[in-house]
């Protein structure tokens, strides 16, 4: 019956083998923000059968996990309540894949920071293209710092209520192509400095 995972694992700096962690169940769990921030020395986690359909907030779930390299099963997890992305994979520096092309965070109001400073990611060009980004209010500096990333297809994001993008791909110093096509931003204010480097 617990609700509330915030801080559960967070700066744990010497783990290096979480046993059984495929078989957690966060089912009913609402918060999960800073669950895993921290990890200094973690390159792996077995998340496959993590349930976190009821989670409303991931803001900062994996920011500042060194070392990180691999998260099993999260292309499964149901996103579809989470309202807070805010840094949830920041300063993952060693994260160099992530397939999230089932997710739809179509509750997802804040995505800052989301993948800032993974300086080894470079995510398959279409794997964010389906997202319903319906509800996304702020994406600023989403990407910032991915140095490795060289395409983006993020063509069908409609985002009638988006208001800023500020430093959204700053210091991408990779990238070379990305696809807004059919952007719908009818409420968009600032896209300050959005490819800044």
């Amino acid at each position: 019956n617990v609700t509330n995972a915030q801080f559960m694992f967070i700066r744990c700096r010497a783990l290096v083998n979480f046993i059984g962690s495929g078989g957690l169940n966060f089912g009913k769990v609402v918060d999960m923000g800073s669950m895993c921030e921290g990890w200094d020395s973690m390159t792996y986690l077995d998340a496959t059968n993590w349930n976190c359909g009821s989670a409303t907030n991931m803001g900062q779930m994996f920011g500042w996990a060194l070392k990180l390299k691999t998260i099993k099963g999260i292309e499964n997890w149901d996103v579809s309540k989470n309202e807070n992305f805010t840094t949830m994979f920041r300063y993952c520096y060693e994260l160099e894949n992530l397939d999230l092309s089932t997710w739809k965070p179509s509750s997802g109001k804040t995505f800052n920071s989301m993948f800032s400073d993974c300086g080894k990611l470079n995510l398959d060009k279409d794997v964010l293209d389906n997202w319903d980004m319906s509800s996304a209010v702020k994406i600023n500096h989403m990407f910032y710092g991915c140095n490795s990333q060289v395409e983006l297809n993020l063509s069908d994001w409609n985002m009638p209520n988006l208001i800023t993008t500020t430093h959204m791909f700053a210091d991408c110093s990779s990238l070379k192509t990305v696809n807004f096509d059919n952007w719908n931003t009818p409420s968009l204010v600032s896209l300050d400095c959005i490819f800044n480097d």
